[in-house]
């Protein structure tokens, strides 16, 4: 009976994220048909009025991750703050966080940006997309009083023929770098034992969904960015590495 209970409580955890990313990829799908300054003015109005009641919350800033991280995070004793867009470029993220305001600062700001610039048809620089991350992690910290930078996700090797893999690990290096010149950022590589090993921009195993660009469980990804604190262990991966 218990061996049931567990097969039956997988199957249905794996029903809901089918469910959770086929509802997400219809939405990305019709904002992807709106112009960028249409979607960043609609979801602006959405957060500006999350925003209102900020004391004491995590807001969850970035791209699709982001959006994911904060509907997982909504599980927990403290809320967050979906802030996050689906497909922004962290140039155009820049658009909405720098008119974003706030009358008292969130506890903490998550940010997972990244992945929409190593996307190749972008072709984004090195030291564009450090410059972009320095201005969001400003920013970050404006909105909160702590930051935690994550590091960009590993995709599929059969994504990268339209993804950068090897641009994404290296431009995590720059996240990092840009985080540690704050005394109140820290970063996050909550992806380490899911990456491969001699192409550690590419996932290994089960990590991520079937799209190849999103993971298979932000539950457990909350967990380890320490945004649910039921959630917390011993190796939690706020802490830099």
């Amino acid at each position: 009976m218990t061996a049931y209970k567990s097969i039956y409580g997988q199957a249905l955890r794996l029903l809901c994220l089918v469910a959770f990313m086929a509802i997400g990829l219809s939405i990305f799908a019709q904002d992807a048909q709106k112009p960028w300054s249409t979607l960043v003015s609609e979801r602006k109005q959405e957060i500006d009025r999350d925003l209102l009641h900020l004391r004491g919350k995590t807001i969850i800033i970035g791209d699709s991750h982001a959006s994911y991280l904060a509907s997982t995070a909504n599980t927990c004793a403290t809320p967050a703050v979906n802030a996050g867009v689906h497909g922004a470029t962290s140039k155009r993220y820049l658009e909405l966080i720098e008119t974003l305001k706030v009358a008292e600062k969130a506890k903490t700001a998550v940010v997972s940006i990244g992945t929409n610039d190593i996307f190749r048809k972008r072709a984004i620089s090195a030291a564009d997309f450090r410059a972009n991350a320095e201005r969001i992690i400003r920013s970050a910290l404006r909105l909160s009083n702590h930051v935690i930078v994550s590091a960009i996700p590993p995709i599929s090797r059969a994504s990268s023929d339209l993804f950068d893999d090897e641009k994404g690990f290296a431009f995590s290096s720059l996240l990092r770098a840009e985080c540690e010149r704050h005394a109140d950022c820290t970063y996050s590589e909550p992806h380490r034992i899911h990456r491969d090993a001699e192409r550690p921009g590419a996932g290994v195993g089960n990590y991520l969904a079937p799209d190849g660009i999103h993971l298979a469980d932000y539950t457990a990804l909350s967990a380890q960015l320490g945004i649910c604190p039921t959630h917390r262990t011993a190796e939690s991966g706020i802490k830099s590495e």
